[in-house]
């Protein structure tokens, strides 16, 4: 147990990473600043046993100091008159500003959705093909907010101007952290008297 403790405290210090949101979360880290970091994420959700279902692999790296790319894979099933539908999604960002100093972070992104299908998008991906988005992010002590407003394209939509705006608070703890997120998406203006 004592060699074990020694070997923990022989590694180096993790930096401190910022919390994001699981939905709407950036490409590569905001707060990213090394070349070569890699990141793969595996998701998964059943919402009746058998029924639908839904997963993604989604590698994320960090190819240069201010650019990162990402490509997403998925496999959903959406009931018996769907059968299974997939989806590729390559991606990259831009880092714009890094200030460590004050722990505030400003990034560009963008995406495309290679393979097309009739489903829905999932909660926080954008629903048009092509996506882009400016990406904020400060943190002050235990509390980080974290926002980004952008649109789409390449595609039919039923807002006049297909743009979305999101925004998250995230409160860290000693194992973890929480918080509250919200999108708001262009509406349609409505018809009639």
């Amino acid at each position: 147990m004592i060699f074990f403790c020694v070997l923990l405290a022989a590694l180096p210090a993790r930096v401190r990473r910022m919390p994001e949101p699981l939905l709407g979360e950036s490409i590569t880290d905001l707060d990213g600043t090394e070349a070569g970091e890699l990141e793969v994420d595996v998701t998964g959700l059943s919402r009746r046993p058998g029924d639908l279902w839904n997963g993604e692999l989604e590698i994320e790296w960090r190819a240069l100091t201010r650019l990162g790319l990402s490509l997403a894979a998925g496999a959903a099933h959406e009931g018996a008159a769907s059968g299974v539908v997939t989806s590729l999604r390559p991606s990259a960002s831009f880092v714009l500003f890094h200030d460590p100093a004050r722990d505030l972070h400003l990034m560009l992104d963008a995406s495309v959705r290679l393979l097309e299908n009739d489903s829905e998008a999932e909660p926080g991906e954008p629903a048009l093909p092509f996506a882009f988005s400016l990406r904020g992010g400060i943190r002050r002590g235990p509390l980080t907010l974290r926002g980004a407003l952008g649109g789409g394209a390449g595609g039919h939509s039923a807002h006049t101007v297909p743009l979305r705006a999101q925004g998250a608070a995230l409160l860290e703890a000693p194992f973890g952290f929480g918080g509250s997120r919200r999108t708001a998406i262009s509406r349609a203006p409505r018809r009639g008297c």
